[in-house]
């Protein structure tokens, strides 16, 4: 590290262990940190490092000297802490709450996050409740017991910067999570609240939904049992709510029969935006869900990503977006459209007027399905980003798809990674592209090219993004 100094090299990487620590960061060297990797914590940028977006670490003596190096350096501000108590002893809770004092009285270091589990939550609340820079407070453990449930919602009710709140709660308490639930209610700060790995029984759905207070405006629930009387209360709730306007209920493998009360409860929502239900086993609700584009003015976006969706269910949603006039972005990667789903789905496009991105990933599309959406994007030119990779799309395909090129002005992203699209249709591509006015990103991964395509494309490269 002094012979770093002496030279002025930029230093790119940097890995701090057990004995090299304090000894290396002791020379107070000056130098430029692009990437920082200390213990088993990772700090990834592809630019100079003004911030560490992201660190977990197992021993905070060791990330005392970062915060140390900060105050010298202000370029670099470690702002993100996540700590987990099956690494926490007593000596490493006294470097936290050495931590929390410290960053309180350096103002260019911001501590902006902190995760807790069982064990560390009353010894360090009363330090957590005068903090003003951390804005993201995690809460992990699999029984939490009354004294740190009271001690949690004592930080909640009593610290003003506090803004999102994320629960990973295994084995929840009625009596314990009602506390919790009751600052989140009352509270005027907290926007967005994450519960993850919990079983979401009636009785925590009831107190669940009545803590979604007047502020609270993000409820994200993931890898999470969520049954079907659980579902009816959350359906109620969102006919009523006037606060939330993303939900996400991702990897949480519910049904139709659980979804269903959900969808049917955003038919009177005047406030949802955003719905996420990715990574779910949503097959035969297409109905319901056209049903409710049809009703719904706030929705912009709707992901539905990793499902089990096929025609059917797909035809009722593209009737629903004939007359939609809200939805923007409609995610459909990873489910069982195919040509059929996809020629529907087309029709739609013929009348829609509001669709910016829509994404067909992963559906086994064919040439007939390329054909279907090229010809309905000869007319539309409001569509901006579209994604069909890893297809089975081949090179009379990809000539619909230039054909379609040559006559659209609306279409900036186009995203075809993944098929099976040879030389002669990548030609086809890139002959489209030379008249093609309005693309400015095109990606053709992971098929077949040579010098000619890429020729063809460094050509156009001052006016469009290309990966091949």
């Amino acid at each position: 590290v002094h012979g770093v100094c002496k030279r002025d090299i930029k230093l790119k990487s940097l890995q701090l262990d057990r004995n090299c620590v304090v000894t290396s960061f002791g020379e107070k060297a000056k130098f430029r940190v692009y990437k920082q990797v200390i213990n088993y914590g990772e700090c990834d940028k592809n630019h100079p490092l003004t911030s560490i977006d992201h660190c977990l670490i197992n021993d905070f003596t060791y990330f005392k000297v970062a915060f140390l190096m900060a105050n010298d350096y202000p370029s670099i501000s470690p702002d993100v802490l996540n700590s987990y108590s099956r690494y926490l002893y007593r000596e490493d809770l006294r470097d936290i709450v050495w931590l929390l004092k410290w960053t309180s009285l350096h103002t260019h270091i911001a501590l902006k996050q902190l995760c807790l589990e069982n064990g560390a939550i009353k010894p360090l609340s009363k330090h957590l409740k005068v903090n003003t820079t951390i804005e993201k407070l995690g809460l992990k453990c699999n029984l939490l017991s009354p004294l740190d449930a009271e001690a949690f919602s004592d930080i909640l009710r009593t610290n003003q910067s506090i803004k999102r709140v994320n629960m990973k709660w295994r084995v929840i308490r009625k009596t314990e999570f009602l506390l919790v639930c009751k600052e989140i209610a009352n509270s005027r700060r907290i926007a967005a609240w994450k519960l993850k790995s919990m079983y979401i029984n009636e009785n925590i759905a009831g107190v669940l939904c009545k803590s979604i207070g007047k502020a609270l405006m993000n409820l994200k629930i993931k890898k999470s049992r969520i049954p079907e009387e659980s579902s009816v209360i959350m359906g109620e709730m969102l006919r009523n709510n006037k606060s939330l306007i993303a939900l996400e209920l991702e990897f949480n493998k519910l049904a139709d029969k659980v979804v269903e009360p959900i969808i049917e409860g955003l038919k009177a929502n005047k406030m949802i935006a955003k719905l996420n239900l990715k990574y779910n086993n949503i097959e035969k609700s297409g109905t319901i869900i056209g049903a409710m584009l049809k009703i719904n003015k706030t929705l912009t976006k709707l992901n539905l990503m990793t499902n089990y969706l096929d025609y059917v269910s797909v035809k009722d949603m593209s009737e629903a977006l004939k007359v939609n006039k809200t939805l923007i972005d409609l995610e459909l990667s990873c489910n069982k459209i195919e040509n059929t789903g996809t020629e529907v789905l087309s029709e739609a496009l013929r009348v829609n007027k509001t669709l910016l991105k829509l994404s067909l990933s992963f559906n086994n599309i064919s040439d007939d399905g390329a054909k279907a959406i090229s010809e309905a994007l000869t007319v539309n030119n409001v569509l901006n980003t579209l994604k069909l990779s890893y297809n089975k799309i081949k090179d009379d395909g990809a000539k619909e798809i230039s054909g379609m090129l040559r006559a659209n002005r609306g279409l900036a992203k186009l995203v075809l990674d993944g098929n099976f699209i040879k030389v002669k249709g990548h030609i086809s591509i890139c002959k489209a592209l030379e008249v093609n006015a309005g693309l400015k990103k095109i990606s053709l991964q992971g098929m077949d090219s040579n010098a000619k395509i890429k020729g063809m494309l460094k050509k156009i490269g001052t006016r469009i993004k290309a990966k091949i």
